[in-house]
């Protein structure tokens, strides 16, 4: 069995979930997919709670709460969704606004509150998705599932963690395996506690979702649907000639996620790492141009066609006083001295003209990774705010071109990589 997950981007509208849908229909191996709140939802769902806490008056808080109930029942509009679909968007909509008045009244909305609002975003959308699958393939049996009976977590409201053991016989008792024709249709990042609370395992957390049920199923592949081709050396919204990278370990994904990468929920990897479970990263608008794979397997044993550049790929995470740019390198290079090579990447990568005009900092971490350290300069106390927003771009777009030409170096190609 596959497991697919669908984020808020692939089931953003109804086109959107038509894409998705087809990705389903011509993949009968998968039997399982875990579905995202439509795209900003979450964010508005916090707006919402923001507005009750501090609006003088609810009808505020009903007037965009309208907005919100509006786009969903649009979206069943244009999948010319059953009457149940409107039932099911009309009562968990009805109990949002109850949620909402709690939290006007009480001028304050606790974690545990706050994960029931969520839960709204998950359950709405997958329940559209659910009434189209069945529409386009009256071949299957399609089956919706609340999530919060499978997921059970710990009572850490809003980032609650997986009780493996409860997760693992929730899916033994109540998903038939091995039957072709089945076809359950969940959410992603909602669970319960065994009392029965709704909780929520953090923000972008339906991946790791995604990847906890295919570890409790044995599932042969995880496969993670978004709006992009898969994992890219960089980020393709800062520099325009960022490339796929196809295939990736367990590690290298992890640390550029864990690194500022956006694709993946920086958790989503231990389940699959534990079952060594593969998992794609694709596009649903585009499911025949390919995507990443990450799975146990070296470049050289997925595709001994391919030969890896030194340093696969970089991330990046911004705090108050600085940029920290992480290159993970191929673990395949370690045939050839990594932390030799590294070294000399390194060394040649902040002595670049390019860098020079930076402050930069290198630190090594382990021998697969090394971060570049750009520290906050002062040129004028009064501009500094100014000055200080205008440089990350450029800073990150000089960091990915450096790396990109000393990847093309022939000091760091050889027949071993």
């Amino acid at each position: 069995m596959i497991v697919a997950k669908f984020g808020g981007s692939s089931v953003r509208n109804g086109e959107a979930m038509l894409f998705s849908s087809s990705v389903i229909e011509n993949q009968s191996e998968i039997g399982f997919s875990i579905i995202s709140a439509t795209y900003q939802t979450t964010n508005q769902l916090e707006q919402l709670v923001k507005l009750a806490i501090a609006s003088p008056s609810f009808d505020q808080v009903l007037l965009e709460l309208n907005t919100l109930h509006l786009k969903h029942k649009n979206i069943a509009e244009e999948l010319y969704s059953s009457r149940e679909v409107y039932s099911f968007i009309n009562a968990e909509f009805e109990q949002l606004q109850a949620s909402l008045q709690i939290i006007f009244e009480e001028r304050k909305c606790s974690p545990a509150m706050m994960d029931r609002v969520y839960a709204v975003g998950e359950l709405v959308a997958s329940f559209i998705f659910f009434d189209l699958l069945k529409l386009r393939l009256p071949d299957r049996e399609v089956e919706f599932l609340d999530a919060r009976e499978l997921m059970i977590t710990n009572a850490d409201f809003n980032k609650a963690q997986p009780l493996l053991e409860e997760i693992k016989a929730r899916v033994d008792l109540k998903i038939v395996k091995g039957c072709p024709q089945k076809l359950y249709v969940t959410q992603g990042f909602i669970g319960k506690t065994p009392e029965g609370e709704t909780t929520t395992l953090g923000r972008e957390g339906s991946d790791y979702s995604a990847a906890l049920f295919g570890e409790a199923l044995d599932a042969s592949e995880i496969q993670i649907w978004t709006d992009v081709e898969g994992v890219f050396n960089f980020d393709p919204r800062v520099v325009t000639n960022a490339s796929v990278i196809r295939k990736l370990n367990y590690k290298q994904a992890t640390l550029l996620a864990e690194n500022g990468a956006k694709v993946l929920f920086e958790r989503t990897l231990d389940p699959a790492l534990r079952k060594n479970i593969p998992v794609f990263v694709g596009n649903s608008k585009k499911p025949h141009a390919g995507g990443t794979i990450i799975s146990s397997l070296t470049l050289r044993e997925y595709d001994s066609t391919k030969k890896p550049p030194m340093v696969l790929g970089m991330a990046a995470l911004k705090n108050e006083y600085q940029w920290i740019v992480t290159f993970v390198f191929s673990q395949d290079a370690k045939t050839i001295n990594i932390q030799e090579r590294k070294n000399q990447f390194a060394a040649k990568f902040i002595q670049h003209p390019k860098m020079l005009v930076h402050k930069c900092q290198i630190y090594f971490s382990d021998e697969t990774v090394f971060k570049v350290i750009n520290e906050k300069e002062v040129i004028d106390s009064r501009n500094v705010e100014h000055a200080w927003n205008q440089l990350p771009e450029q800073f990150l777009i000089d960091c990915f071109q450096v790396m990109e030409e000393l990847n093309a170096s022939s000091l760091f190609l050889s027949e071993s990589n």
